[in-house]
């Protein structure tokens, strides 16, 4: 990156700091990879053998967890994967990083064996909507843009479907927001009216899918609560218009729980951590 020759120390570390992978998010990054490599090739017509779709989902993550180890990163914090773990000297052993494998595997196997690829295979080229995009895709919103990333959509008759790939092991967590904002995104890119939008939450974690019905309902629960989000942040610019925000007006957060899980603790050193070691929180 060019700009980062012409850039100061602490803003090459920050950004070098913002690319780290915690490995609680690696399985998830990696599974949604794999299954947008395999629907690519299905909206082409072509089809990908589950054994040599496991096989290259589990060579990239042996891959990233050797670049990790020899920190490649520097190198190309682009290219090469490196784990909060190992830059803060927090332990990510082989065996655990060869059950995270084992597990991102299982769940890629899920996909497969699952209705919603099932379903998906039997899908028109000209019917697919958006396949997990390289770039987050974005709409206006009361002047502010905001983004999206799909992992799937397609359309099925005079409806829409939008499928949410999740890796999680907890099934408690609410994604009503999310999924929301999905909805709203697509009533006004591509015109679609709220109830003829199907909205599905596909656990490949714990193989199942659920249709969040009702949805429909919640466009202006999600536009207020997106108008009160981006009205509170807009408060904490120093210039709103400019989008311009100066470190000097935030104070520290200073918690153990939030401060140890942060990829910026060795820049900001919150007194709760003083010399930024992670160690001592553990």
């Amino acid at each position: 990156d060019g700009w980062l020759d012409k850039s100061g120390e602490k803003t090459k570390e920050l950004y070098l700091l913002k690319k780290l992978t915690p490995k609680d998010m690696w399985v998830g990054s990696r599974v949604h990879d794999a299954v947008k490599s395999v629907l690519e090739r299905v909206r082409e017509g072509k089809a990908t053998p589950l054994m040599e779709a496991e096989k290259l989902l589990e060579q990239k993550m042996k891959n990233d967890y050797n670049d990790s180890k020899q920190n490649l990163f520097r190198r190309d914090p682009k290219f090469y994967t490196r784990f909060f773990e190992h830059e803060y000297g927090l332990e990510f052993g082989v065996s655990e990083a060869i059950d995270s494998i084992e597990f991102a595997r299982k769940c890629l196997r899920n996909f497969f064996d699952g209705e919603t690829y099932a379903q998906l295979k039997t899908v028109k080229k000209s019917d697919w909507l958006a396949i997990d995009e390289q770039k987050p895709t974005s709409f206006q919103f009361e002047g502010t843009k905001v983004y999206v990333k799909l992992d799937a959509a397609i359309r099925t008759g005079d409806r829409i479907a939008i499928f949410d790939w999740k890796t999680g092991r907890k099934e408690d967590v609410d994604y009503t927001a999310q999924l929301a904002c999905y909805l709203l995104y697509a009533t006004r890119v591509w015109n679609a009216s709220a109830n003829k939008i199907d909205v599905f939450e596909v656990n490949l974690a714990q193989n199942n899918s659920k249709k969040h019905a009702g949805l429909s309902a919640k466009i202006d629960w999600i536009e207020n609560y997106m108008r009160n989000s981006i009205a509170g942040i807009k408060l904490l610019l120093r210039d709103a218009e400019k989008n311009i925000a100066v470190e000097e007006d935030y104070a520290k957060v200073n918690e153990l729980r939030k401060c140890s899980r942060c990829v910026f603790l060795r820049v900001c050193k919150p007194p709760v951590l003083p010399e930024g070691k992670i160690e001592q929180a553990q």
